[in-house]
């Protein structure tokens, strides 16, 4: 958002003034009569010009500039979502995770409801806003993730029930839309279905596999809601991300812009920062959250989110990043398809910001796993009222 009080510089307004005339005498330009090829060169000048102008606007007034990735038209994924030949999609509101309530009688509840469920705890806390008998206290709330990469709160109430929330793994999610998930069984198998999706690598125009990795993320940040007496999921944004390979180059932001959380933490600690360490999808995924967030997710505190990452588990060097790129007090899951890079399950705590970074277990480890399989059964038998 503008900084308050702030006053455009003459300089930049009249950059930002510059481009815009230009768009609008380009746009008001005719195409009756014209080549195909001129009209489509006029209309790419047009659409640069555009971005020129709303780029000069968001320099003006500290926005972050327009960043566009396009992914290449010869590549298959295995996710519908990723469109073939378009436009790395990114933007406001909650996409690809589902995010869901629960009301737990007591703390024993609670506590069948970690065991159940498969949760384990993490360090970092969070303020959602939850009434506690003593405001002088800090808030009584707790955090767990699950080893599919699900994030859960619980918060103790004044009354003696505990208030739940979970941000849902991906597979987990698009087996609560999945209309064969009539019972827990189903939903199990719903469950593997779209887990083993995960690991598959995209491929290209004659079904060769390709090196590029994938992402679908959600990132928001968690408020009670004291008139619903539920959790609210808001500030919630949405990106996919392409490593470095899989991007159209001649359509697309620079690399060095789009990669730029990665190449930053890497060149930070003594590395290079060339494209093979640092053109991953994660990165390209941060960057294109903080385009669509009012403040950048480094800058921020409190965020809750989740990566689901096809094929490969996040390596070393996107873990790095995240510590660095996530803000204070966050919790962020990456959730993969496949091992990778020798990176084992399991959290990364960071004492100096309070957050924690979690690689998930791959889902190769856990289509098939009869108690991976009771766990999710459980979380439908818990959250019955999903759909």
């Amino acid at each position: 958002m503008p900084k308050k009080n702030s006053t455009p510089t003459p300089s930049s307004s009249k950059k930002a003034k510059k481009a815009t005339s230009k768009f609008t005498a380009s746009a008001g330009k005719s195409h009756v009569g014209m080549p195909f090829k001129q009209k489509l060169a006029q209309k790419k000048q047009t659409i640069s010009m555009m971005k020129q102008a709303v780029n000069a606007v968001a320099t003006q007034h500290g926005l972050p500039k327009v960043t566009t990735a396009k992914i290449k038209r010869s590549l298959n994924f295995s996710h519908k979502a990723f469109p073939k030949g378009g436009n790395v999609e990114h933007g406001t509101g909650l996409r690809y995770h589902q995010f869901s309530n629960l009301t737990l009688s007591n703390a024993q509840h609670a506590q069948s409801y970690i065991t159940d469920t498969g949760l384990s705890p993490m360090q970092t806390t969070q303020d959602w806003g939850t009434p506690r008998s003593n405001p002088s206290l800090p808030p009584p709330t707790q955090m767990h993730r699950s080893r599919r990469g699900s994030i859960v709160g619980l918060a103790p109430m004044p009354d003696g029930s505990v208030k739940a929330w979970r941000l849902h793994s991906l597979p987990t999610s698009e087996a609560i839309g999945d209309s064969t998930s009539t019972d827990s069984s189903n939903f199990a198998k719903a469950f593997d279905t779209h887990a083993s999706r995960m690991s598959n690598p995209a491929t290209n125009s004659v079904g060769k596999k390709q090196p590029v990795n994938s992402i679908l993320s959600d990132v928001g940040k968690v408020r009670f809601n004291a008139q619903s007496q539920k959790f609210d999921f808001t500030d919630v944004t949405h990106a996919m991300g392409v490593s470095g390979s899989g991007v159209d180059t001649k359509h697309s932001t620079p690399s060095t812009q789009l990669f730029k959380p990665s190449i930053d933490v890497a060149k930070a600690l003594g590395k290079a920062g060339r494209p093979e360490q640092t053109y991953h999808s994660e990165p390209m995924a941060i960057t294109l959250h903080n385009g669509s967030r009012s403040t950048s997710m480094e800058h921020d505190s409190n965020l809750v989110g989740t990566f689901a990452s096809f094929p490969n588990q996040v390596c070393r060097q996107c873990g790095d990043m995240f510590q660095k790129k996530v803000g204070s007090h966050a919790a962020i899951t990456g959730v993969p398809g496949r091992p990778f890079g020798g990176q084992k399950p399991g959290d990364m705590f960071d004492k100096g910001t309070g957050s924690t970074v979690t690689r998930a277990a791959p889902m190769t480890e856990l289509v098939g796993n009869k108690k991976n399989q009771t766990e999710v059964k459980n979380i439908f038998d818990y959250h019955h009222q999903l759909k």
